[in-house]
């Protein structure tokens, strides 16, 4: 009971805010979310719609602000138009600036789609922008294998198991890509590669 009664008032804090400052778009977003997850999906709905009617003329008049463009493709999927949502999402990682967690959130949205094409480039982009994430390579690899690209993506598998065993060699507690490897069925077309066996799995 006392755990309903802190959501509730968080629930209430987020409805208060949204009320008088519904411009608050991490609010809206937040409070969106908790309806959703109440089953209220009318609510849910008419938050999001607000986004949206909010974000879109200025996205449309200059598409270049990470936040605003994760966002709005946020509400459009939620609102169940992914065809706007991949429109935003396209310009979106092309912006030069363009932050790994909105690129994650791009990448978990084409995920969803089932577009691979966008997938792989969206990838592309996130490790040049987080070159010595090992998750970001590993995802990477992943994704190029089922796209039947084995070469490159053998060599961006190598390319994440090197930064992950030196990153065990500072913190041992760090997680094991190596560990993952063996029953990522992802990885099953590059396992006869001859590199394959430099990994030493």
């Amino acid at each position: 009971a006392p755990q309903y009664a802190v959501a509730r008032q968080q629930f209430q804090k987020q409805e208060d805010e949204y009320r008088t400052n519904p411009a608050n778009v991490a609010n809206a977003m937040s409070l969106a979310q908790a309806y959703l997850d109440n089953q209220m999906l009318s609510q849910a709905t008419q938050v999001f719609s607000r986004v949206v009617a909010s974000l879109e003329p200025s996205w449309q008049a200059s598409p270049t602000n990470p936040a605003t463009g994760a966002y709005l493709a946020g509400a459009y999927m939620q609102l169940r138009q992914p065809i706007r949502a991949k429109i935003v999402l396209d310009k979106l990682i092309e912006l030069p600036d363009v932050e790994t967690g909105t690129l994650l959130v791009a990448a978990q949205t084409y995920a969803q789609l089932n577009d691979g094409s966008r997938l792989e480039a969206t990838l592309a982009r996130l490790v040049q922008r987080a070159p010595d994430s090992p998750e970001a390579w590993y995802d990477y690899a992943g994704v190029l294998a089922t796209l039947n690209k084995p070469s490159e993506a053998i060599q961006a598998l190598i390319k994440a198991i090197q930064i992950s065993d030196a990153r065990r060699l500072q913190d041992r507690s760090a997680k094991d890509l190596r560990a993952i490897v063996p029953g990522d069925t992802r990885m099953n077309s590059l396992r006869k590669l001859p590199e394959w066996r430099s990994l030493n799995l």
